[in-house]
């Protein structure tokens, strides 16, 4: 090869070095003006690839992503083919919630064991502990899921639904998602208490007229007495319950068998029945009216919560969904409860949350050692008088 040719070649390349660089296409410089399109952010989702880093999104989206659609939901849940619900109260008022759930997702499976609170508790301990678990939602009041919640036996899940629940119940942990709620305010006996003598607030209760006429379940640990009265200490004070406890009121410890002494005219006043009870007895024919006082009623969510180690994960979830949907929520007020999503029709409006004033709750939940001091509490100012 000549001496020439090889003085050639640089200069060949980079004269075509150029032409590349002629024929390329510019780089794009920083924008500084909008773009002609709008930016990824505010574009519809669910069009990214699926090499996208997952780190890129932020925590509220990540955590809206990982909920699946109801569609998938329900595919996931008929594969798994059935539902295990341990359920707080009567058999009677959960066959309709059952039957109404298996009518929208035929395929699955639902069987309810309704029983105490405390025996879904031992039942899911022992569950865990065996690692045979049976139950794939529990639904019972505060002091049974707490305690199941602290072993960690508890699994959280979000429900889509739950944008349309009263904010006063929601668990800000995505745990409970509330099914119904205990509404308590004031029962009578119409026969014993006419119109122009109704207690028309809790304030109204230390009027001496009402002496010896009280009746109420025993506050001292957990249930409607507790819920009560750790509410109106919150209103009232403690003054007030002070001058409630020279009423002479009666303490039970089940708020059925005083609630059948009330039908029989033994009280005149009960404190701690729930709207839903009294509906429900009324519709049998007792003289009973529940009174909504003008501070507000007290209230327990009963929740419905997916249990750790499901059996069968999907359909709990898919579960909690349609409880807590405008269809499970008019199931659930059809049976007399009280439902937690707003809008929903009852039978009668004292038995509704729609305008209704609801009394402070005690967050037990997070401090359980709080109870045991309100029942030191209720010790001091109803059962050591004198």
């Amino acid at each position: 090869m000549s001496n020439t040719a090889v003085r050639r070649r640089p200069l060949l390349a980079v004269a075509l070095g150029l032409l590349l660089v002629a024929c390329s296409p510019p780089l794009a410089p920083t924008p500084t003006t909008a773009p002609s399109k709008p930016p990824a952010a505010t574009q519809p989702p669910a069009k990214a690839a699926p090499t996208d880093a997952p780190t890129a999104k932020a925590p509220a989206a990540e955590k809206q992503a990982a909920q699946p659609s109801t569609d998938s939901l329900y595919e996931a849940a008929k594969k798994e083919g059935a539902l295990v619900i341990y359920g707080s109260g009567e058999q009677a008022q959960w066959e309709p919630l059952r039957q109404g759930f298996i009518r929208r997702y035929p395929g699955i499976d639902a069987q309810v064991q309704a029983q105490r609170g405390r025996d879904t508790r031992e039942k899911i301990i022992a569950e865990q502990a065996a690692r045979r678990v049976v139950a794939d939602i529990v639904s019972a009041g505060p002091d049974s899921t707490t305690e199941l919640d602290q072993q960690g036996f508890l699994e959280a899940y979000r429900s889509p639904q739950l944008q349309f629940v009263r904010p006063d119940f929601l668990d800000p942990r995505d745990i409970l998602a509330p099914r119904n709620v205990n509404v308590y305010g004031i029962t009578i006996n119409t026969r014993l208490i006419g119109p122009s003598d109704e207690p028309r607030r809790w304030a109204d209760l230390t009027d001496p007229r009402y002496k010896g006429k009280l009746a109420m379940q025993d506050p001292r640990g957990s249930g409607g007495g507790m819920t009560v009265f750790t509410a109106l200490l919150k209103v009232h004070g403690e003054e007030f319950l002070q001058k409630l406890a020279q009423q002479n009121i009666f303490m039970g410890t089940q708020t059925a068998q005083i609630r059948t002494e009330l039908v029989r005219g033994e009280h005149a006043i009960l404190l701690t029945d729930t709207a839903e009870n009294v509906f429900k007895t009324v519709g049998e024919g007792a003289p009973l009216k529940f009174i909504r006082p003008e501070e507000g009623v007290a209230v327990t969510p009963i929740s419905v919560t997916v249990v750790k180690n499901a059996p069968h994960p999907n359909a709990a979830k898919l579960f909690v969904d349609w409880i807590l949907s405008e269809e499970g929520q008019a199931a659930v007020a059809e049976g007399g409860s009280t439902p937690v999503r707003s809008g929903v029709p009852v039978k009668s409006p004292e038995y509704g949350i729609d305008g209704a004033q609801i009394l402070p709750r005690d967050d037990q939940e997070s401090d359980p050692a709080r109870a045991a001091e309100l029942t030191r509490l209720w010790e001091r100012i109803f059962f050591k008088q004198g």
